[in-house]
């Protein structure tokens, strides 16, 4: 199955492109985005800053979000854990994203969401069950990031750990991408988000040079 192409898998320039082959003008894409990234919009019909009509030939031609919650299981506390399918190569890969609410109802730093990096997991600690099924393949940025928005819908968030499946530093790449749209676009602060790593020395120095936006664990 290819990767579909979806609002937020594409680049700036890209996204130009096809929002003015579709009727529209270079910065009702940037206008899209935000909607998306900064307010939390899941539906072009509620972007009511575009052209109706570039509403309709977008929600036609281009998809905001390349996955799809299969499963949703919420426990007593109100964590929500979201099972998420992605395009893969024969059907769909699935991963989880859990958002874990404060403990005290009535905190207003919001939720902590805990997002995956990989299909399965190249490490192969006995203990996980996603290191012994090994890995199927990295997340690109646009997925990592989806989990962000769709974590979101849940409802607010004032943290973030990655600390679902895979090893962030073996996809740091993609990983880096999408933490700067989380850190610019959402505003979700580097102080704010931690990446859990088993501890690569290549990747580390590789992570430190690159003045990421996060934290390391």
């Amino acid at each position: 199955m290819e990767p579909r192409v979806t609002l937020l898998s594409v680049s700036a320039d890209e996204l130009a492109e096809r929002v003015t082959a579709l009727g529209g003008r270079k910065f009702h894409g940037r206008a899209a985005r935000r909607e998306v990234l900064e307010r939390g919009v899941l539906d072009y019909d509620a972007m009511t800053s575009l052209p109706a009509s570039l509403r309709e030939a977008l929600a036609a031609e281009l998809p905001i979000l390349s996955g799809q919650e299969r499963l949703r299981t919420v426990a007593s506390d109100r964590t929500t854990k979201l099972l998420i399918d992605f395009p893969g190569r024969e059907a769909v890969d699935p991963v989880e994203t859990v958002h874990i609410p404060p403990h005290d109802p009535a905190d207003a730093r919001g939720a902590t969401l805990c997002v995956s990096t990989q299909v399965g997991c190249p490490v192969g600690c006995p203990f996980c069950a996603s290191g012994i099924a090994g890995l199927s393949r990295n997340l690109r940025a646009h997925e990592i990031l989806e989990q962000y928005v769709l974590g979101r819908a849940v409802g607010p968030l004032g943290r973030s750990v990655v600390m679902g499946i895979g090893e962030p530093l073996l996809n740091l790449a993609a990983l880096t991408e999408a933490l700067d749209a989380v850190h610019d676009e959402m505003g979700l602060g580097a102080r704010r988000i931690t990446v859990s790593t088993v501890g690569f020395p290549d990747r580390l120095h590789r992570a430190a040079r690159s003045q990421p936006r996060f934290q390391l664990a």
